[in-house]
């Protein structure tokens, strides 16, 4: 589960008897919450990853750290900015600044999408994210 202020993103990998009444329970306990605009599930083990809105809109921006980046929660199967994973580009900000830094993990996208969210290049441009600085 994902927290997408102010959407609740769920990604279930496996159809369990358990799921439906997950969903149900999770969707009683968030409606009606002021802070949570919107919920979505996506079945990963199913073709396509497909996204199901079951309330609300998705947000097609995060922000952080004053910096925006665009989501496509609902095209992907996997949408390219992780929450949980702030810890780690704070770390790579402090670290990093007004310092020269040399990606040798550019096969992961991800790390490479931190990177440059942690040291504010320009504009970055990719298939599943876009940061503006």
């Amino acid at each position: 589960m994902h927290w997408h202020q102010p959407a609740i993103f769920i990604t279930l990998y496996e159809d369990k008897e358990s799921s439906a009444a997950l969903i149900v329970e999770l969707e009683r306990c968030f409606q009606g919450n002021e802070k949570v605009s919107s919920l979505a599930v996506q079945r990963r083990y199913l073709a396509g990853s497909p996204v199901e809105v079951l309330w609300g809109e998705l947000p097609n921006l995060a922000h952080e750290a004053g910096l925006k980046c665009m989501l496509s929660l609902d095209k992907n199967q996997n949408h390219g900015f992780f929450p949980d994973m702030q810890p780690r580009r704070e770390w790579l900000r402090k670290h990093s600044e007004g310092k020269r830094v040399l990606n040798l993990f550019s096969h992961s996208r991800q790390l490479k999408h931190e990177m440059l969210v942690a040291i504010r290049g320009s504009i970055f441009l990719a298939s599943m994210m876009t940061c503006l600085v």
